[in-house]
């Protein structure tokens, strides 16, 4: 054991945790990880956890009972059976000691009623102050799954002031939980937590975000940090049999059930008889929940769900139960993912997503209401489905079978999230928090007020639409630009007579023109191009100011949350059907409705309307005329952020839009601006999004930016053929530009 003397000069932590080194436990994972990250940036540790893990022999490392007779007698009766597994000692062992402390566990359930392990709470105390007296820590650091470890981090906020920092797993407050003295105290610590921690972090934006609201005074001070989990080592090798394998690990229940995969599974074999001989799904871990086995026996399906239960040591192969456990991760076709069914799923997701991630496995999900679980599993090309719809379930579970029979099931391009992006995320807040630095005056300023570039080309009843939504439902004053194209119906006339600030053109003259002639116009630093057949909705300037804030640089695009009547596969656009006219147009509806499909901001993205800061417009040129008039020059804008160095391409949430749909651009003849873009970057768009826009998807910025020779983007080869074809067959970009207009920048440019 390390002494407690170490020199002065080094930062030193105090970690509580009740689990600890606990091989395979989430809980202890989730802590035990962080460590030789906080070692290796030169933090001195000392451990204070229950007696269920193994003792660290790198540094201090204090293991203790709870003082209470209910959890004295689990931890014990954990330890003996660690020791001896289920065998005749340990239930002589476990009677003895049941009856020993019978009348004490009564006495403590009369007077008390929590959760087993919160006494461990006094003893952590005790021995905390006992190191602190020794060598005072800079941070108190709670963790492992118990509260007691977070009610022992306020106690000792409270004694000695040293700055606390409290890692909550999963949703500690269960909205529909029976009513009780535990879920009381739980309440209770949630809000020590919320009003005493210097920091605190939730693992789900969702669970970060119902803290907010029942504790406002949380603030900035609370943060999400995806977890991840160290890379699962293993020399398995994947191998295609005659048979799909869908392996599941862990436990199941009532309320995390194999049922609903028991019946899509029934359905694809009514669909498909001879599906029979080649799919299996073997679950690991525990036995197959009851409602599960009931149903497998009466369709007749043993033969296709298989139970190994829960693995232990092999003498065969020297290999643990945890080791096979990830060989057959690595060797699966298809890792299955039951995220369950009950209320606390929407704050939270299973640590067994980030596991099956390292494995490079496809994924079959079956998820409730949680967006920003949907959409990492999206990201990954994943089979998703919510829960409790049936037809999903089997509509996934066919597409995973028939695309493995065509031996194609999906390979992500997105790196697994590993355990050092969420140390970063620690380190850099905490800093703030050390260096007294307010959460809610980051380097960016929050804007007051954007210039909002409008170019419209005859589309007057959508123009009124557009700039009434800013007038009415804007929470700033903000500056209009409108550049019309053409305006023979009345749209000059308008402009002028409304007062707005204006530039006109007798012919359209496209958006990269005009947009960049805007742009030159705009008076504040954060400028807004909006498309004018699109409604704001209320909320929208706040949400895209509290994200300009909330980054410590000028170089980044913002994009907004769309709703549309119609939209393709995304989770980033919200499908509502409110009218494509201004004289069809619900207006009422989507004040209504707006919020009612919640959407987490989300990195690596793209929509409209960009917001961005006129210096890096700029510097980059804004739109390139060679995509005149406008195909596809927003990936090419991307583009150039990108070789510029900019990380940051978030679709904010919050901001919500309503778009009509190409109200303007299904009046022009298409340029071909995706062979414009192959021709000049050497790389298709989709080849763009997939290798380097996906990758900022979980990734903090400071991690991509130290690989940015890896991730500067690269020809590929599909787009070298295809730049030589168009290259010596095609005349692009002139001959668009030619067909579009040769001259469309002739004749006046009016503005007032």
């Amino acid at each position: 054991m390390n002494s407690l003397h170490t020199p002065d000069d080094k930062p030193y932590w105090l970690i509580i945790s009740h689990s600890f080194n606990q091989d395979g436990q989430a809980s202890s994972l989730t802590v035990t990880d962080k460590l030789p990250y906080l070692l290796e940036r030169g933090i001195d540790i000392a451990a204070l956890s229950g007696v269920m893990g193994i003792r660290d022999k790198r540094f201090t490392h204090l293991q203790f009972l709870p003082w209470g007779p209910i959890g004295f007698s689990f931890d014990l009766r954990q330890v003996a059976r660690q020791h001896w597994g289920r065998d005749w000692r340990y239930h002589i062992f476990s009677v003895l000691l049941t009856t020993l402390l019978l009348p004490f566990v009564i006495v403590e359930h009369l007077l008390f009623g929590l959760q087993s392990q919160w006494s461990w709470a006094l003893p952590a105390v005790f021995h905390a102050m006992r190191l602190i007296r020794k060598r005072r820590p800079a941070v108190i650091y709670s963790t492992g799954g118990a509260y007691s470890a977070h009610l022992a981090g306020y106690w000792l906020k409270k004694l000695t002031g040293i700055t606390w920092i409290a890692e909550v797993h999963d949703p500690m407050v269960v909205a529909d939980a029976k009513p009780s003295r535990n879920t009381r105290k739980i309440a209770s610590v949630e809000a020590m937590i919320c009003r005493h921690a210097d920091l605190a972090w939730w693992f789900t934006d969702e669970a970060l975000n119902s803290a907010r609201k029942r504790h406002p005074e949380l603030g900035a001070r609370g943060i999400t940090v995806l977890p991840g989990v160290e890379k699962l080592p293993s020399d398995a090798i994947y191998q295609r049999t005659s048979q799909m394998v869908v392996s599941y690990f862990g436990l199941l229940s009532d309320t995390r059930s194999l049922l609903p995969v028991v019946q899509a599974v029934d359905a694809l074999l009514a669909r498909k008889p001879e599906a029979r001989k080649t799919i299996r799904i073997h679950v690991y871990g525990g036995s197959i929940d009851r409602m599960a086995e009931r149903e497998i026996a009466r369709l007749g399906l043993s033969d296709l769900f298989v139970c190994f239960g829960r693995l232990e040591h092999s003498a065969a192969t020297g290999k643990s139960g945890r080791e096979q456990v990830i060989d057959l991760m690595y060797q699966a076709d298809c890792l299955l993912l039951l995220h369950g069914n009950i209320a606390a799923c929407r704050e939270y997701i299973p640590s067994k997503l980030y596991e099956y991630l390292w494995t490079g496995r496809p994924i079959i999900a079956l998820t409730h209401q949680n967006p920003q679980l949907n959409q990492m599993l999206i990201d990954r090309d994943s089979y998703v489905a919510e829960v409790e719809h049936p037809e999903a379930i089997l509509n996934a579970i066919t597409s995973a079978h028939a695309d493995w029979e065509t031996n194609n099931l999906p390979t992500s391009a997105l790196p697994a999230i590993g355990v050092e992006q969420s140390i970063d995320t620690i380190l850099k807040s905490l800093d703030n928090v050390q260096n007294k630095t307010s959460f809610s005056k980051p380097n960016n300023a929050r804007p007051s007020a954007f210039s909002i570039i409008i170019p419209t080309w005859n589309n007057l009843p959508f123009l009124k639409l557009c700039i009434d939504s800013i007038r009415n439902y804007s929470e700033f004053d903000h500056e209009i630009i409108v550049h019309v194209n053409e305006g023979s119906d009345g749209t000059l006339e308008w402009v002028k007579s409304e007062g707005i600030k204006f530039s006109h053109t007798k012919n359209n003259v496209g958006v990269c023109l005009s947009v960049n002639h805007l742009a030159a116009l705009a008076s504040h630093e954060w400028v807004l191009y909006l498309n004018d057949d699109m409604v704001v909705c209320p909320g929208w300037d706040t949400a895209f100011a509290q994200a300009v804030s909330s980054i410590d640089t000028d170089l980044a695009l913002f994009f907004s949350t769309l709703i549309q009547p119609k939209i393709r596969k995304s989770l980033h656009m919200v499908e509502m059907d409110l009218g494509s006219t201004a004289e069809t147009f619900d207006l009422k509806g989507l004040l209504q409705n707006y919020l009612s499909a919640p959407r987490l901001d989300s990195e690596g993205g793209a929509s409209q309307p960009t917001l961005f800061h006129r210096k890096w417009w700029q510097i980059v040129g804004g739109y390139s005329l060679e995509f005149s008039p406008g195909m596809s020059s927003d990936d090419d804008l991307l583009m150039k952020f990108w070789v510029a160095g900019c990380r940051h391409f978030r679709i904010v949430g919050a901001c919500r839009v309503y778009h009509f749909v190409c109200k303007s651009t299904g009046r022009i003849t298409n340029t071909k601006g995706g062979r414009i873009f192959v021709m000049k970057w050497g790389l298709t768009q989709t080849e763009f999004y997939r290798r380097y826009m996906a990758k900022l998807r979980g990734t903090p910025p400071s991690q991509l930016l130290a690989r940015h020779s890896k991730l500067f983007p690269r020809a590929s080869l599909i787009g070298k053929f295809r730049r030589a074809g168009y290259g010596f067959f095609c005349d692009y970009p002139l001959e668009g530009i030619e067909d579009w207009d040769p001259v469309s920048g002739q004749g006046l440019w009016e503005q007032n």
